[in-house]
């Protein structure tokens, strides 16, 4: 089990009593892993024993860094209690990640900004942080040395959340990229330093 100094730098302090009984009671292998640019964490099971790996980006402010967790260990609740024959974000996780996010929260692990968007957040099923714009936007005020990423590092045909649209990246055409709305078709010429939100299906599986 890892010791409780060790988890210090990366979860909010008052979640920590929390953390510790989630993995003192699973066969849980949590690892704090490189920045990986597709997802921030992902959770597996090892086929030939019953135990349970959770990896988590080393990068992620505390508050997201817990949120990420929560979301990772809803999955390996549900494969506990219904092997694999349940959809991975389908109502049976949701319930899940529901009850557990409550369960943060009412233990006061996060301020109250981050508190009415992460209830919001549960109320509305997401199977993603990254899906969630208001989230986003609150948690990353907690984080100013890690802003949203620039237009610019993003890959070509790269999706990404603007103003509460989708839009593909294109060609740059000088300090600009020619981005395709993806709710009407219409091509819009953004900044290539514009604060965007990459659009991520899952976080993890």
């Amino acid at each position: 089990m890892i010791r409780r100094e060790n988890l210090i730098p990366f979860f909010p302090e008052a979640s920590l009593d929390d953390v510790q009984e989630i993995l003192s009671s699973f066969d849980l292998h949590l690892r704090i892993v490189r920045p990986r640019s597709t997802k921030t964490g992902d959770y597996r099971r090892q086929n030939s024993r019953p135990v349970h790996h959770i990896r988590i980006n080393s990068n992620l402010p505390p508050y997201q860094f817990l949120i990420t967790f929560i979301h990772e260990v809803t999955h390996m609740m549900v494969v506990e209690k219904y092997k694999k024959r349940v959809l991975p974000h389908g109502k049976e996780w949701q319930q899940c990640f529901r009850s557990l996010g409550e369960k943060f929260i009412n233990s006061n692990c996060f301020p109250d900004d981050i508190k009415q968007a992460f209830q919001f957040h549960l109320f509305k099923g997401y199977a993603s942080t990254f899906t969630d714009a208001n989230l986003i936007k609150v948690l990353a005020a907690y984080s100013p040395e890690n802003p949203l990423p620039l237009l610019e590092s993003l890959e070509k045909d790269c999706v990404f959340q603007l103003k509460q649209r989708l839009f593909k990246k294109g060609e740059k055409r000088r300090t600009r990229y020619l981005c395709t709305c993806l709710s009407n078709g219409r091509p819009y010429l953004v900044s290539a330093r514009a604060n965007v939100i990459p659009f991520i299906e899952n976080i993890g599986n």
